[in-house]
């Protein structure tokens, strides 16, 4: 073996530094889920990859990334008070978005209701028995909203939209340094240096894909007093979403049932969803649709994935090795949809050059630790998630 100065591994070392390297094509094999969401993602929406489902966004936000949301319309309302069949107002848990001349109808009578007016956040005026069903009683009821029906002559209503809340996360700071002394040189990575930049490229991702996966946000200081943020990641937001225990009774029936909520709500026509989930839990899945499972591919990313044809879309399986008894999650398969989803990275300036920079992974030698015995340098990336409408995601356990 021929060693190699130090002079000279820090020139292999240069040609790394400061470098943007493509977070998702460093190692699609360490990444499944964070590649998926980008890739496939991207495929997914519309059936179209030039289409983005779920793209790259840069943000001026940092530390702490703040959006607007603004949820689909709402159809279903929930009666906040027991009404008696003579009644001619309504008190419903919100009355937001709500327009004089909706036409409502209550599932468990059959009976339509006109909105007269919206007296308060949770009391509307309604004209009862329109229609061939009579007024009833209702306890606890949803009214679903069909239709509007305005009356002779109405020109105009009072205007009305959907409010979009403010969201957040946290961007986080991942990190994982390389480090090389002059022995090390002169033994094991003098002629290896691109065998150690790889195996830390790999520790590097699969760091940030656990983070996908587990974390949730956070504030914290630490024993330097230094703050540090944690983000809110996918587990979290399925958890927030619709949530089912199904293991008991797991049949196609029972589980199209069960997933047809998260599945309600789409955006921009996207009908497809991920299926994320343990080969136990997936398996389990597969095994009641044998002869309905389906292999697509995106041949731009070169991926392949299998799907299967659902009550309202198609259910793309995605497996990940970290969903184990391990990790307590070998049983459970989350809904995830990638159009409500955007991998978003900070963007500032250059303490030097004054140069518009982002968040997306660099490797960056540090010059202060860096002399004629020793070598350092750190792949860094800064990166959250924009998590948008948990009502399309879901968390189902599918094993007992």
């Amino acid at each position: 073996m021929t060693n190699v100065t130090q002079g000279e591994a820090l020139t292999s070392l240069q040609m790394y530094n400061n470098t943007e390297i493509d977070l998702i094509q460093i190692s699609r094999g360490y990444t499944p889920l964070l590649s998926t969401l980008i890739d496939l993602g991207r495929g997914l929406n519309g059936g179209q990859y030039s289409k983005i489902g779920l793209n790259e966004k840069v943000s001026t936000n940092f530390p702490k990334y703040v959006w607007k949301e603004k949820d689909e319309f709402n159809k279903t309302y929930v009666l906040g008070a027991d009404a008696a069949a003579a009644d001619t107002t309504l008190t419903l848990v919100s009355t937001k978005g709500l327009y004089e001349g909706l036409i409502f109808r209550i599932p468990s009578t059959g009976e339509q209701i006109r909105v007269d007016s919206i007296t308060s956040d949770t009391v509307v005026a309604v004209t009862r028995w329109v229609g061939s069903t009579a007024a009833d009683a209702t306890s606890g009821d949803k009214v679903i909203m069909t239709s509007s029906a305005s009356s002779k002559g109405q020109a105009s209503l009072n205007s009305f939209y959907t409010e979009a809340n403010e969201k957040f996360n946290y961007f986080q700071k991942f990190l994982t340094t390389v480090n090389a002394d002059d022995f090390d040189n002169l033994a094991y990575y003098g002629n290896n240096l691109e065998g150690l930049m790889s195996e830390k490229k790999n520790q590097h991702v699969q760091e940030i894909e656990n983070g996908i996966l587990f974390n949730k946000k956070a504030v914290g200081t630490d024993a330097n007093g230094k703050t540090f943020y944690t983000l809110d990641w996918v587990i979290t937001h399925c958890e927030n979403g619709y949530t089912a225990d199904i293991s008991g009774s797991l049949s196609k029936k029972v589980f199209e049932e069960t997933i047809a909520e998260p599945f309600r709500y789409v955006k921009n026509g996207n009908t497809k969803k991920l299926g994320l989930g343990s080969s136990k839990a997936i398996s389990a899945i597969k095994e009641l649709y044998t002869d309905m499972i389906r292999v697509g591919s995106i041949k731009e990313v070169n991926m392949e994935f299998e799907k299967i044809k659902v009550n309202r879309g198609e259910l793309v399986f995605v497996e990940h090795p970290e969903l184990t008894s391990d990790s307590g999650y070998e049983n459970q398969i989350f809904i995830l949809d990638t159009s409500f989803l955007k991998v978003v990275y900070p963007s500032g300036k250059n303490m030097v050059s004054n140069a518009g920079v982002n968040g997306k992974t660099k490797f960056v030698i540090n010059q202060a630790k860096t002399n004629f015995a020793n070598i350092e340098g750190s792949y860094v990336t800064y990166l959250t998630l924009e998590l948008g409408n948990a009502n399309a995601f879901g968390a189902i356990k599918v094993v007992a």
